[in-house]
């Protein structure tokens, strides 16, 4: 694996005007353990893409084992009460 994916999926994910490049470039995070994946996802699930927003819940829900749907709040509450201590 290309030690740079990362780092350029980082940079996709916060900058690319296309909604749907933010959302593979978080995915590839996900995919590659990032710490911040997670965030970028609960950030995707207020597209009006259906497509985009349901396979971030389905990817957040199978990750974490609950739902709390499309509230944005409400998950990113539940990873910060598990993020480890100085994040």
């Amino acid at each position: 694996r290309d030690p740079r994916l990362g780092g350029r999926a980082t940079v996709m994910v916060r900058s690319d005007p296309e909604v749907s490049v933010r959302f593979e470039a978080a995915l590839v995070l996900h995919h590659l353990g990032h710490p911040d994946a997670d965030a970028y996802l609960v950030d995707a699930l207020g597209s009006r893409d259906p497509l985009i927003w349901v396979t971030a819940l389905s990817v957040l829900e199978r990750k974490y084992g609950c739902s709390f749907e499309r509230d944005t709040e409400a998950w990113t509450g539940f990873l910060a009460e598990r993020a480890p201590s100085g994040r």
